[in-house]
């Protein structure tokens, strides 16, 4: 039994030792190197309380009475192109009991005016955004 202590001691001693040394270099996620995109990311025409402006005034679907929060939030997840047109729209997460608000978020994106494109090295590039849309009670 005595024996087995000094082994089990050892073989921590050695794991923990071997463990720190590996953690300086160690990564668990597998993390491609950050390559730069953009040097100007999209520009919504206006900027972003101009685009809540237009959410605002084109929204035509709000939470349901039954909804004990006054506000909720879908996140969106969209591209803008080179040309400055939305597209490629995802809902990363939309308001539990409330379906309605992903249909509206995803046609307020498509009826967005075109942005201001991200450009990398003065030509336009593609520009991904995570947007919080934020619908209310009516």
């Amino acid at each position: 039994m005595k024996y087995i202590s000094i082994i089990f001691l050892l073989s921590f001693i050695a794991l923990s030792t071997n463990s720190s040394a590996q953690s300086e270099n160690y990564n668990p996620l597998p993390v491609s190197p950050q390559v730069k995109k953009y040097d100007v990311p999209a520009l919504f025409p206006g900027g972003s309380d101009l685009m809540f402006k237009f959410f605002n005034d084109s929204c035509k679907v709000f939470l349901t009475k039954n909804y004990t929060e006054q506000k909720a939030y879908v996140l969106v997840k969209f591209i803008i192109d080179k040309k400055g047109k939305a597209g490629t729209i995802r809902i990363v997460n939309g308001v539990a009991g409330q379906p309605q608000l992903v249909k509206e978020a995803i046609r307020l994106v498509e009826i967005m005016p075109a942005w201001t494109p991200a450009t990398l090295s003065d030509k336009p590039v593609e520009y991904e955004v995570n947007l919080s849309m934020p619908f209310f009670k009516e």
